[in-house]
């Protein structure tokens, strides 16, 4: 069983698949993954290898067509590659190319999900263009394909405060209310590149409060669109990962809003610990929720004694942006191991924007619950 952060967003597989057509090695019966935890990869540079193989049709070069054709293909779990189509084309000429060398491709190293080798839906983009007395074949580099980011330039947005929508549209499920059901419901989705979200599972559950998770769900998959994430002035598929907390007192709350998208600081206090009021809270420089699932490394002893817990620390930030002074506040069924790697993560920070008071820089203590829990979704 692999046991990853809390906050780490998985790369399950998309529970659309993509039509199959009658091809004797491949069974209608075999989940196509579109996301998957390693994505498969070419032997070697891909766009040379497309480069060297693809010849710009001649009659096109005559009447002077150009363009993009999208093909789409299964690779397969011996790293085959099997129903080449044409997506979106241009031109005969253009399109029968592409899908001729496509179909000629080598073995990929297959993709991996669970620890075991899957068929994976593949996208790609074949820019063909002409040049004034020389003709050029340009290929989009294949990053561009599906890939999905966990911490890009930009990261999504919601419209307005996600905090307000949870409010507004969560209903507490009667049946968890009368059994005295409460806690977070973590709940992992994509952010599409048109802002839309997809892909929305239950990451980390309430026990007993399946009601609790579906509504979760519910709410999460009726989501408005969101400012889609950026990298390098394009826009992204994003994981995000949002946890919605029960409480029987309070009904729906969600973590107070930062710009992480994990629970992050809960309060601001001085240096000392004494709760202060300041014009503007410490910012971190990204997204804390991808540097955490980025960087912290679940302890070896728990991981194999399956041990999990959640560890409460607090640490300043301090006029510079520095953090210092880190501290286990209490632990939550946590170990000692897991512990210290908190501490570790939280000293290997990279610097936050200050906060700030009366137009200066003013040194505070941030509270963070770092979660250490096994993924439901992996075996």
């Amino acid at each position: 069983m692999k046991t990853i952060l809390a906050f780490c967003l998985i790369l399950a597989g998309f529970t659309k698949l993509y039509s199959q057509d009658d091809s004797p090695n491949i069974s209608p019966n075999d989940k196509v993954f579109t996301i998957v935890q390693q994505q498969p990869k070419f032997p070697g540079d891909i766009n040379r290898w497309l480069l060297d193989h693809i010849n710009y049709p001649q009659q096109a070069k005559m009447d002077n067509i150009q363009g993009t054709v999208y093909v789409s293909f299964i690779v397969e779990e011996d790293g085959s590659v099997s129903n080449v189509k044409v997506l979106r084309g241009v031109d005969n000429n253009l399109d029968n190319e592409a899908l001729r060398v496509v179909n000629m491709m080598p073995r990929w190293t297959p993709g991996m999900q669970n620890g075991h080798m899957v068929r994976v839906q593949y996208n790609l983009p074949i820019r063909f263009t002409l040049r004034t007395g020389n003709d050029n074949i340009n290929i989009t580099p294949i990053k561009d394909n599906n890939e999905v980011y966990d911490n890009p330039q930009m990261q999504p947005r919601f419209p307005g405060d996600v905090n307000v929508y949870l409010a507004r549209n969560i209903v507490y499920p009667s049946d968890a209310r009368r059994n005295n059901i409460q806690g977070t419901v973590y709940v992992s989705f994509i952010v599409e590149k048109n802002g839309s979200v997809s892909n929305p599972i239950i990451f980390k559950g309430v026990d007993g409060g399946d009601a609790l998770n579906k509504e979760a769900l519910r709410v999460v998959s009726m989501m408005p669109n969101w400012t889609p994430g950026m990298q390098n002035g394009q826009m992204v598929r994003t994981k995000y990962m949002l946890p919605v907390q029960f409480e029987l007192n309070g009904g729906v709350s969600q973590p107070e809003k930062n710009n992480s998208n994990y629970g992050g600081t809960q309060s601001v206090a001085d240096p000392d610990g004494k709760t202060i009021q300041v014009d503007q809270k410490p910012e971190f420089h990204g997204n804390l929720l991808s540097y955490l699932a980025a960087n912290l490394h679940y302890p070896e002893q728990s991981k194999a004694n399956k041990i999990e817990g959640t560890v409460y620390t607090s640490f300043v930030v301090g006029t510079d942006g520095v953090v210092s002074d880190a501290k286990i506040e209490k632990s939550g069924g946590s170990r000692e191991d897991m512990e210290k790697e908190a501490i570790r993560l939280i000293y290997a920070m990279p610097n936050w924007k200050p906060a700030m008071l009366n137009g200066q820089p003013i040194a505070v203590r941030l509270y963070l619950a770092i979660p250490f829990f096994i993924d439901m979704n992996e075996e």
